[in-house]
């Protein structure tokens, strides 16, 4: 599942949810408007990343700790781009 998915319950991008408006990009920069979505659905979000290179099921088997989401106990909190 996104993380730019709806909370509804299909889960769908095009459906009304927290995440489904999408922050205007400055047209010089050549993005298009769906381009952190392509890059979250390329290589994950940070907790996938995490996981992936160096989480508990990796050589290295290192636990979050502070770097969980701030709802969890860590430090770590993105500000919506807005």
């Amino acid at each position: 599942s996104s993380p730019f998915s709806s909370t509804a319950a299909s889960g769908r991008f095009d459906e009304p949810g927290p995440y489904t408006e999408i922050p205007t990009v400055p047209p010089a920069l050549g993005l298009s408007k769906d381009w952190a979505f392509n890059i979250i659905e390329s290589v994950g979000n940070y907790g996938e990343i995490f996981d992936r290179n160096l989480g508990p099921k990796t050589r290295l088997a290192l636990d979050r700790g502070l770097n969980r989401l701030w709802s969890q106990g860590g430090i770590m909190y993105a500000p919506p781009m807005r």
